[in-house]
């Protein structure tokens, strides 16, 4: 945790103990936590916060819905090619279907 070992955090506490006593650790105990939650909080708002500013929101939504389109036109494609061919669809779909265009490849198009 941290990098801290186990044998360290027992001389911490055992430091704190003796430094604040054993009446005050507890109270400071909880209000470190309270501290540590709040910045947690605070600092996953500013992440949310950014990240619906920056666009990547829209963008992921429109990924979405091209990601749902593709797989609907391949279904259908599916659906039409074994109707036509009912002997074997899966190797007729193959010939028809073209290949995935690869973003490598092809930068221009996207």
């Amino acid at each position: 945790m941290f990098g801290i070992s186990f044998s360290e955090i027992i001389l911490i506490l055992i430091i704190a103990v003796l430094v604040l006593g054993p009446k005050q650790l507890p109270e400071i105990v909880i209000k470190a936590r309270k501290l540590i939650s709040s910045f947690k909080n605070f600092a996953n708002h500013l992440k949310q916060e950014v990240y619906q500013q920056s666009g990547f929101n829209e963008l992921n939504v429109a990924k979405e819905r091209l990601i749902n389109g593709y797989h609907n036109i391949k279904d259908d494609i599916f659906t039409n090619e074994s109707t036509n061919h009912p002997q074997n669809p899966v190797y007729e779909l193959k010939e028809t279907v073209q290949p995935e265009l690869e973003f490598d490849k092809d930068p221009e198009l996207f």
